[in-house]
């Protein structure tokens, strides 16, 4: 679960994120306008590594830490070293552990230790796990990343529970870290189709050749067909069929795909559409279910 430092009593000056920073063991950055702040709420990470923000807080005499369920170990510890060190230069010398204890700044590294960080990952983990297992069908687990939102629904669950061998916690967190740091890669943007049926849109996103790409939450990728006259929709999920050791997913929805060239690109659209998606499982006795359809074609520009 999240877990709060307050500094009581606080007064943070101006450019207080780029001195709290210099004074920390790594380099971090944040997604706020440093400049601006105090007062408000800055988003701070570690590049490469971070799995949520750390919230920091400023305003009316104090000073607050917050880090969310599921940080890494490392932030977590960064947590409290920041909520220490600003506690020294514009507090009073204490800190105030998630509206409870107050104890001394000089308490802190002794308090908020590996084995306390390791206590609130399980923790978080243990009640995302019984979020994600009691969803309905179409629901998610969403938490807001340094970068972007991860989600979790029955799929990658179902692949956390029955990883290697370490525990569950650890799984999630490292499906996390590979979802905010992916490495270097496109990020096509997620366009939108109105369904001609009128009962809303659909989300899809544009596969190019010659570059990693990120596959954000859509409804469909768009592949150009060779001769560039049209597109095939493939669904992320078989996007990852369609392209083994190519493509995986992240997350739930969003599904990272190494770089293709123009040929194999052309490859893809043309068993895309001439395998359609397997039929799903027959419906109980007594009860209708539509077949499975084939992927659709659109012209470019359509």
């Amino acid at each position: 679960m999240s877990f709060t430092f307050t500094v009581p009593h606080a007064t943070v000056p101006s450019g207080g994120f780029d001195l709290l920073a210099r004074s920390m063991s790594r380099p971090l950055a944040t997604s706020g306008d440093t400049g601006s702040w105090p007062p408000g709420l800055l988003l701070a990470y570690s590049p490469g590594t971070s799995t949520r923000p750390i919230e920091l807080d400023a305003g009316d005499g104090r000073f607050e830490v917050r880090v969310l369920a599921c940080a890494t170990r490392d932030d977590h510890l960064l947590g409290a070293a920041m909520a220490r060190r600003a506690a020294i230069d514009w507090g009073e010398g204490s800190v105030v552990l998630d509206g409870e204890d107050t104890i001394s700044a000089d308490e802190v590294p002794a308090r908020c230790d590996r084995e306390w960080a390791h206590g609130l990952i399980a923790a978080g983990a243990m009640a995302v796990e019984r979020a994600a297992a009691g969803l309905e069908p179409g629901q998610l687990v969403r938490m807001a990343g340094p970068v972007r939102t991860f989600a979790l629904g029955p799929r990658l669950l179902s692949q956390l529970r029955t990883g290697p061998d370490v525990d569950f916690a650890e799984r999630l967190l490292g499906a996390m870290q590979r979802t905010q740091w992916p490495g270097d890669c496109r990020i096509p943007s997620v366009m939108r189709v109105t369904d001609p049926a009128g009962d809303g849109h659909r989300r899809f996103a544009v596969l190019s050749a010659g570059a990693a790409t990120l596959i954000p939450d859509v409804d469909a990728v768009a592949v150009l067909v060779a001769g560039g006259g049209s597109m095939v929709e493939i669904e992320p999920d078989r996007l990852v069929e369609l392209l083994p050791g190519r493509a995986q997913h992240l997350d739930e929805v969003q599904v990272l795909v190494q770089p293709l060239d123009g040929d194999e690109l052309a490859d893809l659209a043309g068993r895309a559409a001439a395998t359609p998606p397997a039929a799903a499982p027959a419906p109980a006795e007594g009860s209708a279910s539509p077949p499975a359809e084939p992927p659709r074609r659109f012209a470019v520009g359509e």
